[in-house]
């Protein structure tokens, strides 16, 4: 065999490693794909819906943020929060698996006045009291979740809010962008270690806020 045939040769059993090298990752990477939302609960693919809600919820318990100490600082507080968005966004994803329909709602005019006229107040009040906008738009945001909530017919389980935001994400009702923002408002009023939120902050957070309601509103209100 000449130098050159050699050559072809090692390249073509170079290429067809190569191509089966691919193939395996792709094989692997469309496995590890299928099983993630079960490797986050640390659940098994075969495990029945009544399995993976128990393990989901008790981890959701786990990881509530409400159960920290008052003393948490934000950031450990912003790590629980995301945890429990891993945790929501695998268990929604198992759902949809199991093709469990989410939950349809219409939500009245009436319902949202009280908290449109909040979100306005903290718009009004944020360059000049902080503190009083942070507090209008937490209590607009708590009555957003709850009007939501029972809407959809979740009522019943829990009165927490992080639980309630929870229920409405898995249920498609909120996305997990206007999940993050809702939750923000929660931690904001809960920030420990005597940390003052800016105005900057705040001027932020309920901007977010009336984004998120409006959106809300365009899409419920009938």
């Amino acid at each position: 065999m000449t130098p050159l045939e050699a050559l072809a040769v090692a390249l073509t059993g170079a290429t067809a490693a190569l191509i089966a090298y691919s193939l395996q990752r792709a094989r692997s990477g469309k496995s590890r794909a299928s099983e993630w939302p079960f490797s986050v609960l640390g659940v098994d693919p075969d495990d029945s819906l009544d399995e993976i809600k128990k393990t989901y919820r008790s981890l959701v318990k786990k990881f509530h943020p409400d159960n920290l100490p008052r003393e948490a600082s934000p950031q450990v507080r912003k790590l629980y929060e995301e945890r429990l968005i891993k945790l929501n966004t695998a268990y929604k994803t198992i759902l949809s698996l199991r093709a469990v329909e989410p939950r349809k709602l219409t939500l009245r005019e009436e319902e949202l006045a009280p908290v449109e006229e909040m979100l306005k107040s903290a718009r009004i009040a944020v360059d000049k009291e902080v503190r009083k906008a942070l507090e209008n738009a937490y209590t607009a945001a708590e009555t957003l979740v709850k009007s939501l909530h029972r809407a959809a017919g979740l009522v019943g389980r829990t009165a927490h809010y992080y639980d309630l935001l929870t229920d409405l994400m898995i249920n498609d009702v909120i996305s997990v962008e206007e999940f993050e923002i809702l939750a923000a408002a929660r931690r904001y009023t809960s920030t420990g270690n005597g940390r003052e939120n800016t105005p900057k902050e705040v001027h932020d957070l309920v901007e977010k806020l009336w984004e998120v309601y409006l959106k809300i509103r365009r899409r419920y209100i009938r």
